[in-house]
């Protein structure tokens, strides 16, 4: 299967892109990077061409090629003035070698640790947004007495979903999802993979982007959806679409099944999926319980509401299936149910028990906001802890300019170039330090690949922006 096509470059750097060059060179500029992007994934792999992609849109930053430039005006001696505080700022960092170099990586090492904090915390509150009806969506839980004790399960009876869909207009449509653990098998290759069962609706519920096949695949009840993660892993660069494939399930009942679709893999999702089949399918499966039975549990039910509903109108509609299912099942009791937006979803997983979604909690994402902060503060004061000392060595060259008829602006403002100077490059040696080190190692800590990327490019300038205004 070949889905170069289906690659893009770093959203962030694409939207810079847009963001400052010229309307009149846009097209032919974004054409040629784009271009030579689609060339490296073939001859360097897409990591690389991501990577130089990024390069070359900052290489193509110049003063010609930004947004009404040529509107600006400068004289020459402010031009001249301008060019000479920065040459003597470079010089004056080279000079006082040592000074610098503490500065440097004691800001990059702060800048790396909160670019790394920040991505996490971003990418967390962003978990399950690009789902197009996300403010609609909720997940349905139950309070279950077990044991003397009432908690919050992610669990709800099996039948629940298709009941109120049936009964309460609000309800658009609703899906559940059982997990179960199945042996997949395409010719000479088995590996045993987790398998998810869901109501056909979940693909109109949810926006998971598809690459190939039918979004309404699961229809049929032979069908089954894969990820991407997973095409390649079985089917390499061939097209699975319409490929016959193996699922055996408790080791001993075998169902055939035909590829009818590829999604493509989501780095923002709480509840990600490799393989997707039938809710249907459960009831011809003799290993599997009667999914009409209120005794039996599904691990989750989506429902989506109309637009304008909200979820504070349908909970108590949902107290009048509590007796059925306690009728059903007495060991397991219903307390009540609840509706949880799937907006907050990640953030409240931890505080359900057998949830099919993942996310860190509030304190665990402030002590790492915390820590990442009082890195920085630490980063500043040792910077301004040395350029004091600094200064001291530097009094003979301020004498020596205000004799030469230098102004106290003028020596102020090289003062504050030659910061802005340091502080600028320890910025960029600390997003490579984030990119290159933390994040890898980052990763390697958790099940989940947390990728180098802002959930926009708003949120990227204004992070960047506030970490040197910050300094």
């Amino acid at each position: 299967m070949n889905n170069t096509s289906n690659i893009s470059p770093p959203v962030w750097a694409d939207k810079f892109l847009k963001l400052y060059c010229r309307v009149d060179l846009l097209e032919e500029i974004q054409g040629d990077v784009h271009e030579l992007f689609l060339k490296r994934i073939k001859e360097e792999g897409t990591i690389i061409a991501k990577r130089r992609f990024i390069w070359d849109v900052f290489r193509f930053f110049r003063w010609s090629n930004v947004i009404n430039s040529s509107k600006i005006q400068f004289s020459n001696n402010t031009i001249d003035m301008i060019n000479n505080y920065f040459k003597v700022g470079f010089r004056n960092i080279l000079k006082h070698k040592l000074p610098s170099a503490i500065n440097i990586f004691g800001l990059s090492s702060a800048i790396a640790v909160a670019v790394v904090a920040f991505l996490f915390l971003d990418w967390q509150y962003n978990l399950d947004s690009f789902h197009q009806h996300s403010k609609n969506i909720y997940q349905l839980t139950s309070f279950m007495n077990v044991d003397g004790e009432v908690e919050e399960w992610g669990i709800t009876p099996e039948p629940l979903g298709n009941a109120i869909k049936s009964d309460i207009p609000s309800v658009v449509a609703s899906s559940r999802v059982d997990i179960v653990s199945g042996i997949f098998s395409y010719e000479d290759k088995v590996f045993n993979e987790r398998v998810q069962f869901v109501d056909p609706e979940f693909m109109e519920i949810f926006s998971f982007p598809i690459i190939i096949g039918r979004i309404d695949a699961l229809k049929d009840k032979n069908a089954i959806i894969i990820s991407e993660e997973l095409a390649k892993k079985y089917f390499g660069e061939d097209d699975p679409i319409g490929m016959q494939v193996t699922l055996t399930f408790d080791r001993r009942i075998k169902e055939s099944f035909f590829v009818k679709a590829v999604s493509k893999n989501i780095d923002n999702s709480s509840f990600p999926f490799n393989i997707l089949i039938s809710y249907q399918l459960k009831n011809d499966i003799e290993v599997y319980a009667d999914t009409d039975d209120w005794r039996n549990f599904a691990d989750a039910t989506f429902v989506q509401l109309e637009e304008g509903s909200t979820s504070s109108e349908v909970t108590p509609l949902l107290n009048r299936y509590r007796q059925l299912q306690n009728e059903a099942n007495g060991k397991w009791s219903v307390e009540k149910f609840e509706m949880i937006p799937l907006e907050d979803l990640s953030e409240r997983s931890a505080q359900l028990r057998s949830s099919i979604s993942f996310g860190n909690q509030p304190q665990g994402n402030l002590s790492i906001a915390i820590i990442a902060f009082l890195l920085l503060i630490l980063a500043c004061f040792n910077y301004m802890n040395v350029a004091i000392v600094s200064a001291t060595t530097r009094l003979k060259e301020i004498a020596l300019r205000k004799v030469m008829g230098g102004k106290k602006t003028e020596i102020i403002i090289q003062f504050l170039t030659e910061n802005i100077l340091l502080c600028s490059f320890s910025l960029m040696v600390g997003l490579g330090l984030a990119y290159y080190l933390l994040l890898p190692g980052f990763n390697t800590l958790f099940p989940f690949v947390l990728p180098f990327e802002f959930s926009s490019n708003v949120t990227l300038f204004s992070f960047i922006g506030g970490i040197l205004f910050h300094l």
